[in-house]
C-alpha cells in the first residue's frame, strides 16, 4: 500500500473507531466514517484505495451496519461505488456481494471467513458472554446447571470457561464426535433432537441460528436465564422466551461490546496481512 493511499473506516460499533486510531498511528491515511451524508461517503470511497466494512456489514439485509442509529447509508449503492482497483475488508459479505466483487476484479477479505481471526474472534465471544453472565445472576455459579446448544469455535471455548467456573455443563449438538469430544472434557453430552425438558436448567446459551427452542419447548423451562449468541434467525423468538417467563439476554457483537480494543487489533493484524 502506498502512503498517498487512503483507509476508509466505514460504521460499525466502537471497534471501527478504535481500528481508525490503531491506523492513524501509521504512515497511512485513515478516514473514519460512522455519521454524516450518503454524498459525503461516496466522495471519500472515491479518494479512498482500501475500504473496511463492520462486523457485520449488515444487520438489516439493506444499510451498513453502524451504532449510530442516524448514519443508515444503503450497502447495495456503497457496493456499486467500487471498481477494480479497490481492495475491500469486512464481516459477513453476501454471495451476491461476493458475485460482483469478483465480477469487477475488486480485491475482497471477508473477517469471518478467515480461521484464525475467527478463532480469536470466537474466544472473545466467549469471554465476553461470561461477563453477560456474571451481569445478569446475583447467586453464585458454582455447581450452576448450564446448557450450551452448539458445539462450534464459540460453544467450544465457553463450555471450557464455564466448566473451570465449577458449573455443571451440558453441551447439545447434533454431531456424534463433537459429542464425545464434549464428553471426554468432562460435559454432559446431549443430542439436540432428544432435547425435550428444560427444567432442569439455571442457564442457557444458544449458539446454534436455527430455531431450536419452540413454544413447547420453552414452556418446559422454570426460572432460567436465556442468552441468545446466535444470529438471525436466532435460535427463539425474543417475545417467545419473555412470555414463558424466562429472562431473555442478548449477546450480539460481544467483542464489539466488551474487547473494542482486542477486537480492534486483530481486525488490523488481518488488513495488515493483504496490504
Amino acid at each position: 500500500m502506498k502512503k498517498e493511499d487512503t483507509i476508509l473506516i466505514l460504521g460499525g460499533d466502537n471497534r471501527q473507531k478504535i481500528l481508525a486510531e490503531l491506523f492513524e498511528g501509521t504512515a497511512v491515511k485513515t478516514v473514519y466514517l460512522n455519521s454524516g451524508s450518503e454524498k459525503e461517503l461516496l466522495s471519500n470511497i472515491k479518494s479512498s484505495k482500501v475500504v473496511v466494512f463492520p462486523i457485520p456489514i449488515t444487520k438489516d439485509k439493506k444499510n451498513i451496519y453502524s451504532d449510530n442509529n442516524g448514519f443508515r447509508i444503503d450497502k447495495s449503492k456503497v457496493m456499486m461505488s467500487l471498481s477494480d482497483g479497490y481492495v475491500v475488508f469486512g464481516g459477513g459479505f453476501s454471495k451476491e456481494d461476493r458475485a460482483y466483487m469478483d465480477e469487477e476484479g475488486i480485491e475482497h477479505h471477508d473477517f469471518l471467513l478467515n480461521e484464525a481471526f475467527q478463532l480469536k474472534n470466537a474466544y472473545l465471544t466467549a469471554e465476553g458472554a461470561l461477563r453477560l453472565l456474571l451481569e445478569n445472576t446475583t447467586e453464585t455459579l458454582f455447581n450452576k446447571k448450564v446448557l450450551v446448544t452448539g458445539y462450534g469455535r464459540i460453544s467450544e471455548f465457553l463450555c471450557d470457561i464455564l466448566y473451570k467456573m465449577h458449573m455443571k455443563v451440558y453441551t447439545a449438538a447434533r454431531n456424534e464426535i463433537q459429542l464425545k469430544q464434549a464428553e471426554m472434557k468432562g460435559y454432559v453430552p446431549v443430542i439436540l433432537s432428544s432435547l425435550k425438558d428444560l427444567r432442569q436448567y439455571d442457564f442457557i446459551f444458544n449458539t446454534i441460528p436455527v430455531r431450536i427452542f419452540d413454544e413447547k419447548l420453552l414452556s418446559t423451562a422454570e426460572k432460567c436465564t436465556y442468552f441468545e449468541l446466535a444470529s438471525s434467525p436466532f435460535g427463539a423468538e425474543k417475545e417467545l422466551v419473555l412470555q414463558k417467563g424466562i429472562s431473555y439476554v442478548s449477546g450480539s457483537s460481544l467483542p464489539g461490546r466488551f474487547f473494542p480494543v482486542s477486537s480492534a487489533v486483530i481486525m488490523k493484524e488481518y488488513i495488515l496481512k493483504y496490504l
